[in-house]
């Protein structure tokens, strides 16, 4: 940037920085939570980085939860981007899913496997100042459920 010194990295800082903060190039320290892609042989450092913190960002998602209607279980999953949903409603309802991200929320289709593993429907989840507030539509319904639940978090 106006010299003709080649930077060694190039820090890309992610996709969520909170309200007013800036995004520009740099070179000094990558902050905490930045990805580091060196020039040569670096991608494989940001990838792994990458990884680390999505995995730490599901990390909260992780535990028993309970709401009104129930209680049902996040996991963690064989893929660092990605949690196991499941919910025993009666022996003939065992509910799964795999939650991935999309936007603000976790979205999994959700099947019965107790029946085959048909399509139930499809699950929503984000955090909230409460806990976790899911939302569910039907595999017949186009529209989520406007209101939702507010899970919290037994163990």
């Amino acid at each position: 940037f106006g010299s003709s010194h080649q930077p060694s990295a190039l820090l890309l800082f992610p996709p969520t920085l909170p309200m007013g903060a800036n995004l520009c190039c740099t070179e000094a320290a990558p902050p905490k939570e930045s990805i580091e892609i060196g020039l040569t042989g670096g991608e494989e450092k940001g990838k792994a980085h990458a990884e680390t913190s999505a995995t730490q960002d599901l990390q909260q998602f992780v535990g028993t939860w309970e709401t009104t209607e129930g209680r049902y279980e996040i996991g963690v999953s064989d893929s660092p981007v990605e949690l196991s949903f499941s919910e025993t409603i009666t022996p003939e309802i065992v509910l799964v899913g795999t939650l991935r991200r999309k936007g603000d929320w976790l979205e999994a289709d959700i099947v019965n496997q107790a029946a085959g593993g048909t399509l139930f429907g499809y699950l929503r989840i984000q955090t909230s100042e409460d806990g976790l507030r899911s939302t569910f539509r039907s595999k017949d319904t186009p529209e989520w459920d406007p209101l939702g639940h507010v899970a919290r978090r037994v163990s």
